[in-house]
């Protein structure tokens, strides 16, 4: 199963949090499961990082360490992947979340994430865990 992580999915996970639903850790470290990071996780972290001086990953190097860590690969943003955003309800304002919502119809990812507006994207075809 092709699972994508949500940024604070992955920051949980990078800074060792273990306060994730019993059912979501088993699934995020079952060896069947490819884990995916979107390029967006290290762009929005990068960004909000200098907005908002909020310093738990600082630079890319332990970005890109952290995702090998986890054994997870990186989904870079294709046309594609843009194309889902020009019929995407605009349920969520987050251009980063947004892209993130694309990037797993496009690719048929389940999104794990505990965002509260994501549940909106199901009827759009999301795949939802948490």
């Amino acid at each position: 199963m092709k699972l994508l992580l949500d940024t604070h999915v992955f920051l949980r996970i990078a800074v060792d949090q273990k306060d994730f639903p019993k059912h979501v850790a088993r699934l995020i470290r079952k060896e069947s499961s490819e884990i995916l990071v979107s390029v967006v996780t290290p762009w929005e972290i990068a960004i909000k990082s200098a907005q908002f001086g909020k310093h738990k990953l600082p630079n890319t190097s332990q970005v890109n360490a952290a995702i090998q860590a986890m054994g997870a690969r990186i989904l870079p943003i294709t046309m594609t992947h843009t194309d889902f955003l020009y019929t995407l309800p605009a349920h969520h304002a987050d251009p980063f979340d947004r892209m993130l919502i694309s990037q797993a119809l496009a690719e048929g990812c389940t999104m794990i994430s505990s965002d509260q507006r994501f549940p909106l994207y199901v009827t759009a075809g999301l795949q939802l865990l948490w």
